[in-house]
């Protein structure tokens, strides 16, 4: 069961909360700091060891883009920087395509700071919707629709393994969002 924290973001105090990842209890911390300008995320187990330390990364905003279609492959050409590490996988919601294939929740790839790709093997031209394309289907289709970051990567602790649950901040709903 997914569980939902409130988060006041605040550059006075520390803000904690305790979440079960894997079936244990952690003390999550969320701080700010004044130099990076940023909120970093810390998670301890109950006796107090450093498990985790990041930045925090929130699911924030949507981001206009525009989609393309080749061979099998979506890709994500975003109006702003999206924040996904050149080379990582992020779940992305694509929606507002005026009902073409394109949409729908896809873990993509970053390919740059303004570009995603992912695995799309049916042309979404054939589902209608404002998308133009030629009559061969590995022609490049082409609409305009948002992407939404659900950024839920999985959580590396320091000594290099990862936790099967996970920590999402939403921006949107200042909600942290941890799924077992």
């Amino acid at each position: 069961m997914t569980t939902y924290t409130q988060f006041t973001p605040t550059t006075n105090a520390a803000f904690s909360f305790q979440a079960t990842l894997d079936s244990e209890s952690y003390n999550v911390v969320v701080t700010y700091n004044l130099v990076g300008q940023r909120y970093y995320v810390t998670i301890y187990d109950l006796s107090g060891n450093l498990i985790v330390a990041r930045g925090l990364v929130s699911s924030t905003a949507t981001n206009s883009a525009t989609l393309t279609w080749a061979d099998g492959i979506a890709y994500a050409a975003t109006a702003q920087p999206h924040g996904i590490a050149l080379g990582a996988v992020a779940e992305v919601t694509v929606s507002n395509t005026d009902g073409s294939g394109y949409d729908g929740t896809f873990p993509m790839l970053s390919t740059g700071p303004t570009a995603l790709q992912y695995m799309l093997p049916a042309n979404p031209a054939a589902s209608g919707g404002s998308v133009t394309a030629s009559a061969s289907g590995s022609a490049p289709s082409t609409t305009s629709g948002t992407v939404e970051q659900d950024i839920s990567f999985p959580l590396q602790k320091l000594d290099g393994s990862y936790f099967a649950s996970t920590l999402v901040y939403r921006a949107n709903t200042s909600q942290f969002e941890v799924s077992p």
